[in-house]
């Protein structure tokens, strides 16, 4: 994830970096505004605000790791977006990068499948930062296409400049969802120098290293 060539412009970023989830546009509905970190202490000192938690369109109707198509989680994940759910809205993103691991609907090694999941995580979340519906990653897709997605995860891991894509995946513990842990997830297929290099980026970024062992 630690790419230069889409960087936001450094001028137009908040005076204070803020999670990407904290610049989502508020619901104007006030009973279905509500956190989920906060839903059980305001049913237990409100009932009438118990009966709009019970039938808040913003709760899917099963467990995320339930749903097994992607076109299935993106409206979950968008309603969560509405109702400022951010649990729901990670844990729906973590679920669409999972099936998009597994798809057997795109062509690929491991690898590149495991790098499709990330450009998932690093175009959304882009999108989110530039207040935009999608974003496209063009020139970085370009990159794959021309030279495979090897090359890009080489460049990301040496970068040391990380984007604030990058930044807010660290902010929510969400390592494994980046570039750098791909490359320590296939390690044998990189260089030692790209290795260290992805697993030094991490290191600095503040994950542990008892962490940075995938499976």
């Amino acid at each position: 994830m630690g790419i230069a060539l889409n960087q936001i412009d450094e001028t137009q970023r908040p005076k204070k970096f803020r999670p990407i989830v904290e610049n989502y546009e508020r619901s104007q509905d006030r009973g279905n505004r509500v956190c989920s970190t906060s839903q059980t202490s305001i049913a237990l000192e409100n009932p009438e605000m118990a009966e709009i938690l019970q039938n808040s369109t913003s709760l899917p109707k099963k467990p995320i790791s339930e749903y097994t198509r992607d076109e299935d989680v993106i409206p979950v994940m968008e309603n969560a977006k509405r109702h400022d759910n951010k649990e729901l809205w990670w844990e729906c993103l973590r679920r669409r990068c999972e099936l998009k691991r597994k798809s057997t609907s795109e062509k690929g090694s491991p690898l590149e499948l495991g790098f499709y999941a990330v450009m998932l995580a690093y175009e959304t979340l882009e999108a989110e930062l530039r207040r935009r519906k999608n974003y496209r990653a063009t020139r970085t897709w370009k990159m794959a296409d021309n030279k495979g997605v090897k090359a890009v995860l080489e460049k990301w891991a040496r970068n040391r400049q990380k984007g604030s894509a990058f930044k807010v995946l660290m902010d929510h513990e969400a390592y494994d969802l980046t570039g750098e842990y791909l490359v320590l997830k296939y390690k044998s297929d990189f260089s030692p120098e790209v290795v260290s290099a992805a697993r030094q980026s991490l290191l600095d970024a503040g994950v542990p290293p008892e962490k940075l062992e995938p499976s």
